[in-house]
């Protein structure tokens, strides 16, 4: 059974500072919402999905579809992976098994083996 290979960005909000007491404390804190989850499928960089938090929707004047989600990846990322990698990296560092999935990734397609 193969697995997907995902990164996953979690954008928070919360009136305690995680430098000053840490991830759990900060992500057990009773004010700590999630705001917006954004997913990335390395196998299919075209295929982003975003979740916003109930407590943040009304931020919005409308849901956002699956075309309009497209639609703004290519206009701000220009259909470019390393664009959206870089702007991801911007505020958080890369674990070496998400270096290792995208080297991987680009491996795969230099080989023609992508999809």
């Amino acid at each position: 059974m193969a697995f997907r290979r995902i990164v996953a960005d979690f954008e928070t909000r919360s009136p305690v500072d995680i430098k000053d007491c840490g991830a759990y404390k900060y992500a057990q804190h009773p004010d700590t919402d999630v705001t917006m989850l954004a997913v990335l499928d390395i196998d299919n960089p075209t295929d982003v999905r975003m979740w916003i938090g109930p407590n943040f929707r009304h931020l919005y004047e409308t849901e956002i579809s699956d075309a309009e989600l497209d639609e703004m990846v290519e206009k701000t990322f220009e259909g470019s992976l390393p664009a959206f990698v870089a702007a991801f990296t911007r505020h958080q560092k890369l674990s070496e098994s998400e270096i290792d999935a995208i080297q991987k990734m680009i491996d795969d397609y230099r080989k023609g083996e992508s999809k």
